[in-house]
């Protein structure tokens, strides 16, 4: 995992990790509150060799013992003997187990001391049981090394150092340390459970994951827009918002991908149903009719169409009509909101859709409308659903695989792009779809901008049409072609209740088409 990938998790989780680290601290601070403070007191045991001083011989050998000594004499001071006699001493009437968790011995490396520590719940307790259990200890090493001949000094005497002083600051955490070490182990297992939950989570949610999966670069990302149920087309309902620039950049980016090899008739896809593909081509149809473009879209999705009812448009004549020779295609095409983009619809779903899309009478009509238009956008089936999409391979020009953040997993991308290469219709983009506007700093930093540009450079068409952007014409211009701002054709009345967006149901003959105009944002 790299480092960027490690703070995007991060990033997408804090919530998970926010509240790990309230939860550890939060504990931390229960356990301060319940656990009672705690003292701890100290002394000192010094083992020693009764050797003859005169013999240096007898001094060496008898530290030497004392070192020896040393090791199980630690052992023996926290043993059942001298916790008991120390428990007797005290008459606190404490079990031998309960001392054995807070008496403590050690001995430093080539040392002949003893430190006894022990533990209370009151400085003056804690001192009492350290000497306690000191001079039990004493007693005990004193039995233990006491020569057979009563005449003769035992070889090895334990005696205290310094009775242990009563402590004065308590030997248990504080307030703050405490927190902070919750605090830590809060936030380190709130890393752990990100980490954790984004191995197990595979969903897309990143241009990186989505080029990975795909091998294709991600040439659009379009923002989750809660209004998209109630006005899916963004770009003619709300033409000046932060949504509908993403489906203008998405046009910038196709127009200009591969200008030696211009792409007229590209398939609109996606991994599997619900991804928003049929929203995608919709809105960059509009998009690019804004932009002057003659656009032809093309509802290929027989067995769920749902371009007619986006746009308000009849279906009972269509795509399937047209391929099955029943009508002619210019009868077929609709125009929509004076002119802007033109649409086929799917026509009655057929029983036999991939059969009709193989067809040579589906090649016909799409190299028909490849020399009529400029752009031929076919929304298809959902490739690992279908096999609608792949028998286009031969009549189009490329494909675009919309995949939803969130949603689609990197699995799903990876087969859906694999389906297509197979058939050499290898996507040449992808396009991320419903991201989080919270998690795009991009589209942020526009919506400001737009926000705060001039007004004075130009102006955006009322509601009765689509929203264009009308530059100021120069002094002395020819101002007879200038498209109107209600979006309609010159000359043409205003439609019956045009107080919104309305589908104008009369096709244009291309000679008859407004003048288009190029959107200037």
């Amino acid at each position: 995992m790299t480092v960027q990938s490690f703070l995007r998790t991060l990033r997408e989780q804090y919530v998970l990790v926010a509240v790990t680290v309230l939860i550890g601290v939060a504990a931390a601070g229960a356990v301060f509150a319940v656990q009672p403070a705690s003292y701890t007191a100290s002394t000192s045991l010094y083992v020693s060799a009764q050797a003859g001083r005169e013999d240096a011989q007898q001094a060496y050998l008898g530290a030497q013992l004392s070192a020896e000594r040393v090791r199980s004499y630690t052992n023996l001071i926290t043993g059942s003997r001298v916790l008991g006699g120390a428990a007797q001493a005290l008459g606190s009437g404490e079990s031998v187990e309960d001392l054995r968790q807070r008496v403590s011995a050690t001995s430093p490396t080539d040392s002949v001391l003893i430190e006894v520590s022990a533990t209370d719940s009151t400085p003056e307790r804690a001192a009492q049981l350290a000497d306690a259990v000191a001079d039990a200890g004493a007693g005990v090493v004193s039995d233990l090394e006491r020569p057979t001949d009563p005449g003769a000094a035992a070889l090895i005497t334990l005696r205290v150092v310094q009775p242990a002083d009563v402590p004065t600051e308590p030997s248990s955490l504080s307030l703050p340390a405490m927190l902070a070490i919750g605090l830590i182990l809060g936030a380190g297992a709130g890393i752990l459970l990100a980490l954790a939950r984004r191995a197990v989570d595979t969903r897309v949610t990143s241009d990186a994951e989505l080029v990975a999966a795909t091998r294709s670069p991600v040439i659009g990302r379009v923002l989750a827009d809660p209004g998209a149920e109630q006005h899916p087309l963004v770009v003619n309902h709300a033409s000046s918002g932060r949504e509908a620039e993403a489906y203008r950049q998405l046009r910038t980016n196709i127009q200009f991908i591969d200008v030696d090899n211009p792409r007229k008739v590209v398939v609109v896809t996606s991994a599997m149903p619900g991804d928003g593909k049929t929203t995608t081509v919709a809105n960059l149809a509009i998009a690019l009719g804004r932009a002057g473009s003659r656009v032809l879209l093309v509802d290929a999705d027989m067995r769920l169409p749902r371009i007619a009812s986006l746009f308000g448009l009849d279906n009972s004549v269509g795509l399937t009509r047209v391929i099955s020779g029943q009508v002619p295609f210019d009868r077929a095409v609709q125009s929509w909101n004076g002119g802007v983009i033109d649409v086929l619809t799917s026509g009655p779903v057929p029983p036999n859709p991939s059969e009709l899309l193989a067809s040579a009478s589906m090649r016909a009509t799409i190299a028909h409308a490849r020399d009529r238009y400029d752009m031929v956008l076919i929304d298809s089936p959902p490739v690992l659903s279908l096999s609608d999409t792949t028998v286009l391979a031969g009549t189009v020009d490329g494909a675009i695989l919309v995949c939803r953040a969130k949603k689609t997993t990197r699995r799903q991308a990876e087969s859906a792009a694999e389906a297509l290469r197979l058939v050499g219709l290898a996507p040449f983009g992808s396009v991320l779809n419903r991201v989080d506007p919270a998690k795009s700093d991009v589209y942020g930093k526009y919506h400001r901008y737009h926000a705060d540009g001039p007004a004075s450079a130009a102006s955006i068409d009322s509601a009765d049409g689509p929203a264009r952007v009308v530059a100021a014409p120069a002094r002395g211009a020819d101002t007879s072609r200038i498209q109107q701002p209600t979006g309609r054709p010159p000359g043409q009345p205003q439609p019956p209740g045009s107080g919104s967006p309305q589908p104008w149901s009369r096709r244009l003959d291309p000679d008859q088409r407004p003048d288009h105009r190029p959107d200037h944002r």
